[in-house]
């Protein structure tokens, strides 16, 4: 995006990703779901198990990218493939958590649901200040 010169979109990565981080800290500390027995020895992350991380920031990353990188395509099947790709890695992420016993199919659902709440602030946010700078210039 910095060698494109696409300089707000680079920082809407960097603040949707900072965002999910602290939302992350704070819900895992508010919750302190202790996480199942993992299958296959798995070694357990030391972390609490709600929100499920991985699946919150892939959420946040993707659906994002997927905001923002939609927002400039013309093509409505280009469009509807960018998100079909953007859902699908952060569904396979997500299973992937269930699948090795570090998470409860909760954890993961509660990842998304943050991580949808929470990519919507920041493209909502994005949008309103977008909106007062074309309002400042004409």
């Amino acid at each position: 995006m910095l060698v494109r010169g696409w300089r707000r979109g680079a920082a809407l990565v960097v603040i949707t990703m900072a965002g999910a981080g602290l939302l992350d800290a704070l819900l895992k500390q508010a919750f302190a779901r202790v996480r199942p027995a993992a299958f296959f020895n798995y070694p357990l992350p030391v972390s609490h198990s709600f929100p499920s991380g991985h699946a919150f920031f892939a959420a946040s990353f993707f659906g994002g990218l997927a905001v923002l990188i939609s927002g400039r395509v013309r093509s409505k099947a280009l469009r509807a493939g960018i998100w079909v790709v953007a859902i699908g890695i952060t569904l396979v992420i997500g299973l992937s958590r269930v699948y090795l016993g570090v998470h409860y199919p909760s954890d993961v659902l509660a990842g998304y649901a943050a991580a949808t709440v929470w990519v919507a602030a920041v493209a909502f946010g994005d949008r309103v200040a977008s909106h007062r700078r074309r309002r400042r210039v004409a």
